[in-house]
């Protein structure tokens, strides 16, 4: 990434990476189209307070530098990590932001996979890692609240929780 990329503002960066292997170029200039697409969605939130936004564009100006720096664009895993810190937010929020940003993804012709990590884990019956603990957590309860999982999911998924917490 040019000198002039890196300080310009995280969504106005969408600069083809030339390190690592051409998979791993091509996925963190997709990494970078998508920090791009979630700055956009959380500067024009109205759900966000000045706080909030200040925040996660910050967290997004880590990322999009991680893919700056040689070592992260070059690792398979160093790219999962950003991906991760990038998609997975929206993956566990709902609502307008998050349907503007999978909208806008998708019309980027972007490969992020959109998971409903609730569904997921009630067909699998348990938790398989603390990043899907984590979002179970989070978002159980708002899930419950809004009808998007009936009670007895609800209810499932706590067990899970317990179980999960138990085990590690």
């Amino acid at each position: 990434m040019s000198k002039r990329a890196k300080d310009k503002p995280v969504d106005q960066v969408v600069e083809r990476s030339t390190a690592g292997s051409k998979g791993n170029a091509t996925r963190a200039e997709q990494l970078l189209r998508a920090i791009a697409i979630s700055a956009g969605v959380i500067k024009e939130s109205k759900s966000l307070s000045g706080d909030q936004e200040h925040t996660m564009l910050g967290g997004l100006e880590q990322m999009r530098q991680l893919i700056a720096a040689t070592p992260a664009s070059k690792s398979v895993k160093g790219l999962a990590y950003i991906e991760q810190a990038v998609v997975q937010p929206w993956n566990e929020s709902g609502g307008e932001d998050a349907e503007k940003f999978w909208q806008a993804a998708a019309g980027a012709g972007l490969d992020f996979a959109r998971r409903d990590v609730l569904r997921d884990v009630l067909a699998r019956k348990r938790i398989k890692s603390r990043p899907e603990y984590e979002v179970v957590v989070d978002t159980v309860d708002a899930d419950e609240d809004s009808g998007k999982i009936t009670a007895d999911d609800a209810a499932a998924l706590r067990k899970m929780v317990a179980a999960f917490e138990r085990s590690h």
